[in-house]
């Protein structure tokens, strides 16, 4: 009783944490550019708009920073200055959610029906979608990103609110479920631009996927997998790789849950294998930007996360700059860029271990940080139950491969809203599992994760239809708890 007590208040109180990211100002203005930064040192400040929102870690750079010289007559300097005039006359945009200036102009220029500049989209699912929406519906191009952004929060927090209702009839789990839910909301509105994608597509879908095992149902197999499948390459469009960790977790999952006949988790995976590709080839034909994702440039920048000599702060330009020393003409985000910026980490892996640990040990403790205060419903109520390890494993995978960013460029909250997500979702599945135990309720479907499916056929003779109650587990029948520790 204590514990769902105390679980329960710590659910709302340390999940929802939005609010408090909200009003400590995290997220710097977004129209700051290079120049404005540049003019506080000695240097002369570059006439260059930041490719990326560089946010809290645009710092000031260090009084006495030299530019290389000859930057007017670099290729990568060049377009990226051309780019800027755009950004100039476009800026501000009068939205309502956050967005980017470069992701901006790109919504500008699409919904103009010109082709992209040499300067290329990372993420073109946006000037796709949105430009599109706007001309359908006759909307003006910031009311169309506005839609489209609170579309994705309103379809997210249904999708997930009535997965986790279907999964469960207790209360007090759909309290913590609904609390923590709308934390994630808030933060995603917060910060907004292509991120949110990172977060509203496993809120939409991690606790159907849970749901199909657990009511061993061949039909929710098959329509959870192929809405898998058919949303992770549009999402991949919105927002690189954002898709690729939902799937890994689909596959996880479904394939752990051994008590669960394998004809429908084989039928499951194979109509998201059919669906993706299906999706992956409309949005291959339907797509005319190409889109580069950037690797290594925001590796190299990213080492500017702590002070040094070498990158001084996390911005684009400093990439740009590294370039323009050692090829002056190779375009900007093209294959010699991007080479020329690998060479220039690998050497300094090589040659600067001591920056490389410093790096990863700063960016190591925010995105633990980020772990225990927004999984720590989920961590504390791991201690009140055995593990489930289909539902744990599947959990841990995706929170590390989410990690993997924030370790590689900077922990934002931007770069780590996917993490950040799948902690929460780990917190309320976490504090479901615990309550079922903590209360002695054996709740059949979730039997459904033991490795014998005889005797789950006998929880379910003995406890009836678990798709509608949970029901006080008899003394005789206790011995059954066992069957998932």
């Amino acid at each position: 009783m204590n514990f769902r007590r105390y679980a329960a208040l710590g659910a709302l109180w340390a999940i929802p944490v939005a609010g408090m990211q909200v009003a400590s100002g995290v997220g710097a203005d977004p129209s700051a550019s290079a120049s404005s930064r540049a003019a506080a040192s000695n240097a002369p400040p570059p006439p260059i708009v930041p490719y990326a929102w560089a946010g809290p870690y645009a710092w000031r750079l260090p009084n006495g920073y030299v530019w290389p010289a000859d930057l007017e007559g670099c290729r990568s300097w060049q377009q990226v200055e051309a780019f800027s005039s755009q950004y100039k006359v476009n800026w501000p945009p009068l939205t309502h959610f956050r967005i980017t200036p470069v992701r901006w102009t790109e919504l500008v220029t699409a919904a103009r029906g010109l082709r992209s500049t040499n300067i290329a989209g990372d993420d073109p699912g946006l000037s796709l979608a949105v430009p599109w929406l706007a001309q359908e519906l006759h909307l003006r191009l910031n009311f169309a990103y506005d839609l489209f952004s609170a579309a994705l929060l309103t379809i997210g927090f249904a999708a997930s609110a009535l997965g986790f209702l279907a999964l469960t009839p207790a209360l007090k789990p759909r309290l913590v479920a609904i609390a923590a839910l709308a934390g994630v909301v808030l933060l995603a509105a917060h910060i907004g631009d292509v991120y949110v994608i990172l977060g509203m597509l496993p809120l939409a879908f991690v606790f159907w996927v849970i749901l199909a095992p657990r009511r061993r149902s061949l039909l929710l197999f098959i329509v959870v997998g192929a809405a898998v499948g058919l949303a992770s390459p549009l999402a991949n469009l919105v927002r690189s790789r954002s898709g690729t960790c939902l799937l890994l977790f689909v596959v996880v999952i479904w394939g752990l849950a051994h008590g669960t006949p394998t004809a429908p988790r084989l039928v499951g995976l194979g109509t998201v294998a059919l669906c993706f590709m299906l999706s992956w080839a409309f949005c291959t034909k339907a797509t005319v930007i190409n889109q580069k994702h950037v690797f290594w440039h925001s590796v190299y920048i990213g080492l500017g996360y702590v002070s040094n000599g070498v990158v001084p702060i996390y911005g684009d330009e400093i990439a740009v700059a590294k370039v323009c020393t050692i090829d002056p003409n190779a375009d900007f985000a093209s294959p010699a860029y991007e080479r020329v910026l690998r060479t220039a980490t690998l050497d300094l892996i090589r040659t600067q271990p001591g920056l490389i640990g410093r790096n990863l040990l700063r960016k190591s403790m925010r995105v633990l940080l980020y772990l225990l205060l927004f999984g720590s419903v989920g961590w504390v109520s791991l201690l009140f139950r055995s593990l489930v390890w289909p539902v744990d494993t599947a959990f841990f995978a995706a929170m590390a491969i989410n990690s993997a960013v924030g370790l590689l460029v900077i922990p934002s909250q931007q770069y780590l809203f996917g993490l950040i997500t799948y902690a929460v979702l780990f917190s309320a599945m976490s504090f479901l599992l615990a309550f079922e135990r903590s209360t002695n309720t054996l709740d059949a479907c979730h039997m459904s994760w033991s490795k014998s499916p005889s005797r789950l056929d006998e929880a379910l003779k003995v406890h009836g239809n678990c798709l509608r109650r949970t029901l006080p587990v008899a003394p005789q029948n206790k011995r059954l708890l066992k069957m998932d520790r």
